[in-house]
């Protein structure tokens, strides 16, 4: 009875070793399958940062940006608004003495820019003008030219 008994536990031992030894290569295996996703993840996780710093420094170079662009139409728009005042405040640079005003707001007598002014009538002219006589510098361009001619005496004409 005691060799039977023996036997029966050898059995039992050899039995627990074998049930042992199949848990010890599953928890190998999943050792090795979870050091792999470990593995992974690091690898992820690396990956993930190295998105998130390109990502942050892009948005701080848009962000530059855009603070730049903001900055820069702050400035247009004062500066038209410095225009704006300036044409509503000085008489010369008023919007109505423009000629492109003129051209596209003409009176009511005048045809709208652009306007045909018939067959045979020339559109425009080469030649510069009447030229002044010898010796008369003139003003070209400015207001007071256009609307009187001016004479300085030249040297030859002033009294001795």
């Amino acid at each position: 009875m005691k060799n039977q008994q023996i036997h029966d536990q050898e059995k039992k031992i050899c039995h627990l070793e074998k049930v042992q030894a199949q848990k010890n290569l599953y928890l190998e295996e999943r050792v090795q399958v979870l050091q792999q996703q470990n593995e992974d993840l690091v690898a992820r996780i690396d990956r993930h940062l190295t998105v998130s710093r390109q990502l942050s420094e892009e948005n701080a170079n848009l962000q530059e940006y855009v603070e730049k662009e903001t900055n820069e139409k702050k400035r247009l728009s004062r500066n038209n608004e410095e225009l704006l005042w300036l044409l509503q405040t000085s008489p010369h640079l008023s919007p109505s003495s423009s000629p492109i005003h003129r051209a596209f707001f003409p009176g009511p007598d005048i045809p709208p820019y652009p306007y045909s002014p018939g067959p045979g009538t020339p559109t425009h002219s080469c030649s510069p003008g009447p030229s002044p006589a010898p010796g008369t510098p003139t003003l070209r361009g400015s207001p007071a030219a256009r609307s009187s001619p001016a004479r300085i005496p030249n040297a030859n004409t002033l009294p001795r």
